[in-house]
């Protein structure tokens, strides 16, 4: 199962995530750049281990690269591989995408993530991935340059809800929200 989330919308109180439903990332340096993250978790409990491999498409490796500091995430020649147990199965994993700069000036492009069963590594045989209770596995990174003019515009929580106040009742049922202009 994957879920893109608002970066950096860890909640700690709650220990919960904003879902935006969008991944986007931007090139730059280390104050410039705008990273994104997913997570990845199981469906169902496995029997075993299973390891899931995350696989780039066509030309997504000179576009984005992935990391994560969860010691079930792993990189192995260039490929980058999670391990759930049947004890952690439930415990999401936080992937953080990152765009790779280059001094190219560019349109926008897709980068594409595909998520599958590495049957290597997998110790539960029995184990379909993906399955009717995951998502299929394959999702789109948007990656942006920061060579090339333009703004981009970060909704909080994916999109941009005002409420405006009744005033003919007591309360205060204003709803404010948030956006990031780059």
């Amino acid at each position: 199962q994957i879920t893109e989330i608002e970066a950096g919308s860890f909640n700690a109180v709650d220990g919960s995530f904003v879902e935006d439903q969008d991944t986007t990332v931007i090139e730059g340096d280390a104050i410039t750049q705008l990273n994104d993250e997913f997570l990845v978790k199981l469906a169902k409990v496995p029997a075993g281990n299973v390891v899931a491999k995350l696989s780039l498409g066509e030309d997504a490796d000179e576009q984005i690269k992935l990391s994560s500091a969860d010691s079930r995430f792993s990189i192995v020649d260039g490929v980058a591989f999670v391990t759930f147990t049947a004890a952690d199965w439930g415990d999401a994993i936080l992937v953080t995408v990152e765009a790779r700069d280059d001094a190219r000036l560019e349109d926008p492009k897709g980068a594409v993530i595909s998520i599958s069963l590495d049957e290597t590594q997998t110790t539960d045989g029995d184990y379909i991935f993906p399955n009717l209770r995951s998502s299929t596995g394959v999702f789109e990174v948007n990656v942006l340059d920061n060579d090339t003019a333009g703004a981009y515009v970060r909704q909080s929580g994916g999109s941009t809800q005002l409420g405006v106040d009744d005033l003919t009742t007591a309360g205060d049922e204003t709803v404010t929200d948030t956006y990031t202009l780059r």
